[in-house]
């Protein structure tokens, strides 16, 4: 039982900055040093930024950068101010994700600010040096989750679902034939997913983050936060979905990395959201809906995992397939 916590300790720190010797580098996207002084009150004299750590885990796509900028204050003391900058995507846009959150005190990254240049919007946000949680901090993500489902009437017109993809259900149809002993059978398993998706489309809407996981949540720090606290970012995907769509996500791995029964986690998760609506959820058709929503998620996630074979803290689809062999079953959809 002693390895456990250095286990999830070393798999936390493979997803968080890693601190590198300082690099020189110019400001990137065009930003110039009045943008950031607009963001940052105490910046009176920039000195250079500096590249000191590495983004790391799944999401290294250029578009994300971890600076430190050195200044001088008015009165000539010198400061160091580690900062997150996003180039975001115009047809996803975040910074209004951002401001509506920060408007209902939810917990999501700290933005400093916003800038336009001739590369796009870039967002700037507080740096959060760990990425992740560990097992004794399930309760502080099933209280993230539960916050973000419970915040009442979101504007469609800024949490609008993304299109889906042309010809997606054939994806996940070659998949199965893949990963299944038969034809017959991914094609029965097709008729299961339809049937799911189905139900999937008739649930109510919350707000989710959509691809939510451990790569998508971190803890703030000093010097703006006396105490760290658990927040969310990477909100491209945040939009209205069925109630549970994070949670389904979630919870297997939650339980396997504390070892606690989905049913109770689930339930936890219930008492922290209805602690924030008010209302009284039916556990049993809370609990439905849940397996129903993973089901849609798991088979919608095979064609990505066939493509990510190998690749460490990415379950492998057969593992996937396994598991979604019981909640077919269990659900009574096989």
């Amino acid at each position: 039982m002693a390895l456990a916590p250095r286990h999830y300790s070393e798999e936390r720190d493979g997803r968080s900055p890693a601190r590198q010797d300082p690099v020189p580098v110019e400001l990137p996207w065009d930003l110039t040093w009045d943008d950031l002084r607009g963001r940052i009150p105490t910046l009176h004299r920039p000195i250079g930024a500096f590249r000191t750590h590495k983004i790391q885990g799944l999401h290294q796509t250029g578009r994300s950068q971890i600076l430190t900028i050195r200044y001088a204050e008015q009165e000539g003391r010198l400061q160091n101010r580690t900062i997150f900058l996003k180039l975001t995507n115009p047809a996803r846009p975040e910074i209004p994700k951002y401001r509506y959150l920060m408007s209902r005190h939810a917990p999501v990254a700290p933005p400093l600010g916003a800038a336009t240049t001739a590369a796009g919007e870039i967002l700037m946000l507080q740096f959060l040096p760990t990425i992740g949680t560990t097992p004794d901090q399930a309760d502080d993500l099933l209280e993230l989750i539960a916050t973000i489902n419970g915040i009442s009437n979101p504007p469609a017109n800024i949490f609008r679902p993304p299109p889906g993809t042309s010809g997606y259900e054939d994806r996940i149809h070659q998949s199965l034939i893949a990963l299944l002993p038969t034809p017959a059978e991914a094609s029965r398993w097709l008729r299961a997913y339809r049937q799911a998706a189905e139900g999937a489309r008739q649930m109510p809407l919350a707000l989710n983050h959509n691809e939510l996981s451990y790569q998508q949540v971190g803890w703030t720090a000093a010097p703006d936060d006396d105490h760290p606290r658990l927040v969310v970012f990477d909100l491209e995907t945040m939009s209205l979905r069925p109630q549970y769509t994070d949670l389904a996500g979630m919870l297997p791995s939650i339980a396997a990395q504390t070892g606690r029964a989905e049913q109770e986690l689930f339930n936890l998760y219930l008492e922290k959201l209805d602690q924030r609506t008010g209302e009284t959820t039916d556990r049993r058709l809370g609990w439905s809906r849940m397996l129903t929503l993973r089901i849609v998620r798991t088979f919608e996630s095979l064609p990505w995992l066939t493509t990510m074979i190998d690749t460490a803290g990415i379950e492998a689809p057969e593992h996937a397939v396994a598991r979604l062999g019981q909640d077919l079953i269990q659900a009574d959809l096989e």
